[in-house]
Order: C-alpha cells, then sequence, then structure tokens
C-alpha cells in the first residue's frame, strides 16, 4: 500500500511534536533555540549543496550562515554589523 505524499509527511514529522513542545514550554530558553539553530544549520547545508558545488565553499556558507544566527541570538546589538556581513 502506497501512501499519498501529506500522508508520508504528517507521519516523518509526528514524532518530532513532543521534542517541539517540551522545547517551546521548556522554563529555559536555550533548548528552543537549539532547536532553531539545528534547523537553521540543515537549511544552510541543504541550500549550499544545491548551490555550490566545491566542498570548500559549501562548509565556509554553512560555517558563516551558524556563526551569524548564533551571534544574532547571543549577542542581540551585533545586529548591525552581521547584516551586512550576511549580505556580502
Amino acid at each position: 500500500m502506497k501512501l499519498d505524499n501529506l500522508t508520508l509527511r504528517i507521519l516523518t514529522v509526528a514524532p518530532l511534536i513532543p521534542i517541539i513542545l517540551a522545547a517551546i514550554f521548556w522554563h529555559r530558553h536555550e533548548g528552543l533555540w537549539l532547536l532553531v539553530f539545528a534547523a537553521t544549520v540543515i537549511a544552510l547545508l541543504e541550500y549550499f549543496t544545491i548551490t555550490h558545488d566545491d566542498r570548500t565553499d559549501r562548509w565556509f556558507g554553512v560555517g558563516f550562515g551558524a556563526a551569524c544566527a548564533a551571534t544574532l541570538y547571543w549577542w542581540p546589538p551585533a545586529l548591525p554589523v552581521v547584516l551586512p556581513a550576511t549580505a556580502i
């Protein structure tokens, strides 16, 4: 029996729902940050895998993007510096 696309997507994400809810309702913010940061790194890796053939360029982009994301979360006054750096 073949599952349709929507059913397959729901079954894939269903085990993650308790983890997401625990991170949201946890009394400390680090859990949610870790979840969002992991999603950011995965998205950066997917993007740079699609757009860059060179492995060095790909990992530089992922590392730089992850560093920018962490800097913006943990040190918000860096926004005037980090935001233009991501556009360059």
